[in-house]
């Protein structure tokens, strides 16, 4: 399989803007930190809202803060990604994200007007908060993408053999440079591992052209 290095690249921006824009909503990072793999899947471990069933809740702020991060990562994605030589994304893995944020709007709105009109709402959101803080998205990314690749540890998250990681703390860290507080929750806390595989390399990008109208 021909790898796209530039697209593998662009995933550690994917993974840093989901890690930034949780942060400045105050959203709380998993040790686990983020990671990528050598075909551009990606992993980010950080404490946000799962679908639980919910019906008609209304306008939810956690909810909200969950889509808005979780729809970060393909901006940051398709903003580094495109250039002279590259005039779109490629079709990726980005279904998981789409299904958690589609999930998460049914719970939040039964009509389908309403789920339409939060969802682009938050989406300019998303960009927006991807726009303000490049700098610190590009930080991140630069500095995971640095790694060396490694062999996966116990988290297990991919297929693939190599990895690269960057820790929660190193997150922190690397933010902190920017004035940007982010809260590392320790290992030893039981606060429910958000275990996210955003790109399986398979038809979720054009499926969310064709929702999010991009």
């Amino acid at each position: 399989m021909q790898i796209d290095e530039r697209y593998v690249e662009g995933a550690a921006y994917h993974e840093a803007a989901h890690a930034v824009i949780a942060a400045v909503q105050g959203m709380i990072l998993r040790p686990q930190g983020i990671r990528i793999d050598r075909v551009g899947a990606g992993l980010t471990v950080y404490c946000h809202k799962t679908p639980d069933g919910s019906s008609n809740l209304g306008r939810d702020p956690e909810r909200e803060r969950t889509i808005i991060s979780t729809a970060a990562g393909f901006f940051a994605h398709e903003r580094f990604y495109i250039d002279a030589n590259h005039c779109r994304l490629p079709a990726s893995g980005a279904s998981d994200d789409l299904d958690l944020i589609v999930a998460l709007l049914k719970e939040m709105y039964s009509e389908r007007r309403q789920q339409d009109e939060a969802q682009e709402r938050l989406m300019k959101d998303s960009e927006r908060l991807v726009t303000s803080h490049w700098k610190a998205i590009e930080l991140v990314a630069t500095e995971l993408w640095a790694k060396s690749w490694s062999r996966q540890g116990a988290l297990q998250w991919s297929p693939q053999e190599f990895e690269k990681v960057m820790e929660g703390a190193e997150v922190a860290s690397v933010l902190a440079t920017l004035g940007i507080k982010v809260t590392v929750q320790p290992r030893t806390d039981h606060c429910a591992l958000t275990r996210r595989v955003l790109r399986n390399l398979k038809n979720g990008l054009s499926r969310m052209r064709r929702r999010w109208r991009i």
